[in-house]
């Protein structure tokens, strides 16, 4: 070091340290590549197909407890310890039948031929009667109108619109199961006239109820399923003399919500062939040697190769696949491309000296510096989706662990199989051989003058660049940026958390349709839920039975008139005048039986024989085997009020939930359960979980940047671009419709990463450049905004498509990441820029030692600062080597052969590292206007020779 140069601090040593450290092994990977690029090749893709042998172990989750509720829940224990005690009897199969007035002739005749054909599903194995469940004895359980007339086909045929106006307002019991028969639970949209009189109604339910025999609605046999099939295409098929018919079977939600993972393969396809157009366009030169066409399409299999690994390894390890895995392709497609853009970019990069030298060694040398590059960018993905994946949240959790073993399986395919690819495409354009027909040998080839002119660049350079260092251009940048933020945080404020299941159905969807119809027709009175109590001594607990009944009755959360207990039916029965007068002898004063063998023979005839049969195994289960007699379990039932969004919802749960704490029982005597809960408690936890591993994922990012830029100044700059990034995107989501839910929280953390790469190069740049604030700002510009702006673009195309999806996952993903690329340009190639022009801080220290060996270089000196010779013009002959001039337009110069126009693409990341570089190792500003904004270790350690 010499004399009177300062040694640089301990935090650029420790980022030198770690940044030759990983150039010295991708060095030594790029020259093995540069050797053996056939074996590599085959390497790779035997690696990928051992991963692949996961697959046999793939399964899809589809089931809602194992994708929303977070694990540990308590929700899970008692939904399990319900389904044991009341297991599920019957599946449900409903239609909604909508019309100008459902009650005429012809729509009734429509809904019998319906019905008809319903309990017509007949094969081998099954038919109506042998899957309906059957309530009392030997009756199949179906409703809908038609029952006011008991199904009788000759009487419905023949009525007429009087006749069906008389029924439906007189009413009150079923003439097929003898029970209250309430019309309007039936008829949605009701019309009345002037004396109350039922006129008409625009929809109608018929409903089917088949035996459940797994005693679980998740489950059924072979058998149920065939039957919902065969009943969801009568269901599709509608009838011609009605307006709608809507359909809901117990199997739809699992197979729509499959065809919305799986409906949009084609968008994957195009999005796929769009990009690699798109990297063929960029990488080639518009020549007919320049042209890297197969490249482009050998770095796609380099992504497919990447998903294959995600999912096999993923699979392997016991991982399912879920709803929101469908925007991983995506999200690979973007990335990699990227990293194609980095490794081209290095290629370009490398300097005159460098350039002549054999191709293992330029292999070698270009991954050294696009190495470390990915390496890094790759580190600050795959630590957000390690965060990630230590949620509580089985569907996040999942698709985290997919994504970081994408992550790195992506890494490895793009340093081996596609610098093996690229290495063999460098092969035949060294021979002039045809980019399209290898076979083909071009002679004294020449490129056209078109295909050498890099015109976004000249565009950053020239216009951008001077135009935004304006002072009144300068302030506008401010005052827009902090009135776009101030707008979004009070987005953010505003933005609420919600989520239901029914967003991951396809929007075009028939059980779409059927919730949509519903809703109109027939809106929810309230939410069901239920208190229930163990094994318990009931007798001696009364008291609390009538305390549940009481709180319940007065909690905020609960719809007026909706509890039905059955200790409080039993208590009335014992106080009904019409009770035999034999049981007055076993009650006291108070009408309470005076002990408890009076109390459950009571209670066993209340349940059995008189009104109280309806809650005999539905509420309560007695156990009367023997006596003395004895309950094992019974339920409370009662309905939240509709609640407006999901912290009401949790704060009802919440509630009820105290509520039965506050009994004194024990969390297995007493608890409050709805199945409507497992999707509150990802609710209740969702925000909490986003914040988290947005603040360690921020705080990992925030030490690899640190680490990298090496300026604390700095650093902070390009993380107010990263936090202002996820506030816009905040915002967004509020002005767009969208909540805070798994499938955004997933794209919120990726944002992290994203929002980064469009800050840190830019920052990074700055410090490498010397001159006056203004002067290194343009420069960083015009030589990095053209990676960063197409890095974005590229982004941006790998999930355009996505705008036209009818999957919830697909168009969330789209409008987030619109907002993201939006966003994180902006704070990036405008904010950023302004903010450093006026505050930046000072170079580095080795940057000015650098710039004087650039000077020196150009005034025709080495390093030792001795002359050097004058060289000749470069022969005319481009296939004889030769030592180049200093003022020689060298490799990379617009205006050299097709294998020298320098590119700028990819995201941020593709201003690779270039590492340490030795003191002999001159940087000539000609040979890549964006060498200098690369990565590098400032000459503080020896570059990496063969």
């Amino acid at each position: 070091m010499e004399k009177g140069t300062k040694k640089p601090h301990c935090l650029k040593r420790f980022s030198n340290a770690i940044v030759y450290g990983l150039e010295s092994v991708f060095y030594k990977i790029g020259k093995t590549i540069g050797l053996y690029p056939w074996l590599t090749i085959l390497f790779s893709i035997v690696f990928v197909g051992l991963c692949g042998i996961g697959f046999i172990r793939f399964r899809q989750e589809d089931q809602t407890e194992n994708l929303w509720v977070p694990a540990g829940s308590v929700s899970l224990t008692h939904k399990a310890w319900v389904e044991e005690q009341f297991p599920s009897k019957s599946r449900f199969e409903f239609l909604v039948i909508t019309s100008d007035n459902v009650l005429q002739p012809k729509v009734l005749q429509a809904m019998l031929d319906i019905d008809i054909e319903i309990k017509a599903i007949n094969t081998s194995e099954y038919n109506w009667t042998t899957v309906c469940f059957e309530l009392g004895s030997l009756t199949c359980w179906s409703t809908s109108l038609l029952e006011l007339w008991s199904f009788n086909e000759t009487v419905i045929r023949n009525l007429s619109q009087s006749d069906i106006l008389d029924m439906v307002n007189n009413v009150t019991k079923s003439p097929v199961y003898l029970g209250d028969y309430n019309v309007s639970k039936v008829l949605g949209t009701i019309t009345k006239d002037s004396n109350g009189r039922i006129i008409g109604a625009e929809a109608t339910t018929m409903s089917y109820f088949i035996k459940d025999v797994s005693g679980s609605s998740s489950g059924a046999n072979g058998t149920d399923l065939q039957w919902e099939a065969e009943f969801v295409t009568i269901g599709k098929k509608g009838h011609k003399d009605l307006t709608n018919v809507y359909l809901s079977s117990q199997r739809s939600f699992s197979d729509e919500g499959g065809s919305a993972i799986l409906g949009d393969v084609n968008l994957l396809s195009a999005g796929y062939v769009l990009i690699g157009v798109y990297v063929a366009i960029v990488l080639g030169r518009r020549s007919m040697v320049g042209q890297r066409a197969w490249l482009s399409l050998a770095g796609i299999f380099a992504v497919g190769f990447s998903i294959v690994i995600s999912f096999g390894l993923s699979s392997l390890i016991g991982v399912a696949y879920g709803p929101v895995h469908s925007i991983l392709p995506f999200l690979l497609l973007g990335i990699g491309v990227d990293d194609i853009f980095v490794i081209i970019q290095a290629w370009e990069n490398l300097t005159p000296e460098e350039q002549l030298r054999p191709l293992p060694e330029r292999v070698g040398r270009a991954l050294k510096h696009a190495g470390v590059s990915i390496t890094v960018t790759s580190i600050t993905d795959f630590v957000a989706f390690g965060i990630g994946a230590t949620t509580i949240l089985p569907a996040l959790q999942s698709f985290c662990v997919f994504a970081a073993i994408g992550i790195v399986g992506l890494f490895i395919m793009q340093a081996t199989f596609f610098v093996a690819c690229h290495t063999l495409n460098e092969m035949r354009a060294g021979t002039d051989r045809n980019a399209c027909c290898c076979c083909y040998k071009h002679k004294k080839y020449e490129p056209s003058d078109c295909s050498q002119v890099d015109v976004m660049q000249n565009f950053f350079k020239k216009y951008y660049a001077p135009a935004l260092l304006k002072l009144p251009v300068k302030i506008a940048v401010i005052i827009i940026t902090l009135g776009v933020f101030g707008l979004n945080i009070w987005g953010v404020y505003n933005l609420r958390q919600d989520f239901k299941f029914e967003w991951f159905l396809p929007s075009d969807s028939y059980l779409t349709r059927y919730y949509e119809a519903t809703d109109k027709h027939f809106p929810s009175d309230g939410i069901s839920t239920s208190v229930y109590f163990g094994k318990i001594d009931y007798y001696r607990n009364a008291s609390i039975l009538d305390k549940v009944y009481n709180e319940a009755s007065a909690n905020q959360y609960t719809y007026e008139g909706s509890i039905d207990s059955w200790y409080h039916e039993f208590r009335k029965w014992l106080n009904d005048t019409n009770i035999p007068p034999f049981a007055l002898q076993f009650l006291n004063a108070d009408r309470f039986p005076k002990n408890e063998t009076y109390f459950y023979n009571s209670l066993r005839a209340f349940l059995k024989f008189t009104e109280g049969r309806r809650y005999l195994g539905t509420s309560v289960n007695l156990d009367d085997s023997q006596q003395p007699y004895s309950i094992n379990s019974s339920r409370i039932n009662l309905k939240h009020k509709n609640l407006p969004d999901a912290q009401t919802e949790v704060k009802a749960m919440d509630s009820l939930r105290q509520l039965a704490r506050n009994t004194g029982l024990t969390e297995n005597e007493c608890f409050a359960y709805s199945r409507f809960y497992l999707n509150w408690e990802g609710n209740k936890v969702i925000q909490v979980e986003l914040y988290r591993n947005l603040g360690l994922a921020f705080g990992c990012v925030f030490l690899v940047t640190l680490i990298l830029i090496a300026n604390l100044w700095t650093c902070l700059m390009v993380l107010t671009c990263v936090a202002m990034t996820l506030v816009d995107v905040g915002g967004l989501m509020y002005f767009w419709g969208l909540t805070i839910d798994t499938v955004t929280s997933v794209q919120t953390i990726l944002a992290i990463g994203l929002a980064v790469d469009y800050a840190a190069h830019i920052g990074h740049m700055f410090m490498t450049e010397v001159g006056t604030r203004n002067e290194r700002t343009s420069v960083t510009i015009g030589d990095m905004a053209p990676a960063v702006f197409n890095g974005g673009f590229s982004t941006f195309l790998a999930f355009i498509l996505l705008a036209g999806s009818n999957s919830y996952v697909f168009t969330t993903f789209f409008r987030v990441f619109l907002g993201v690329v939006v966003f994180g340009l902006f704070h990036g190639l405008v904010y950023l820029p302004v903010m450093l022009s006026w505050l930046g801080p000072d170079p580095y220290l080795t940057a000015e030692k650098e710039h004087e060996h650039d000077v020196e270089f150009q005034e025709g000196k080495d390093n030792t600062g001795f002359k050097l010779e004058a060289h000749a013009e470069p022969p005319p002959d481009y296939n004889v080597p030769y030592i180049p001039p200093p003022d020689y337009t060298p490799p990379g110069s617009p205006y050299n052969d097709n294998h020298s126009r320098p590119i700028s693409h990819g995201r941020s990341r593709s201003r690779p590292y270039s590492g340490p570089t030795s003191n002999n190792q001159h940087l000539h500003r000609g040979a890549s206007p964006s060498y200098r904004g690369a990565w590098h270790s400032s000459g503080q350690l020896p570059s990496v020779d063969a």
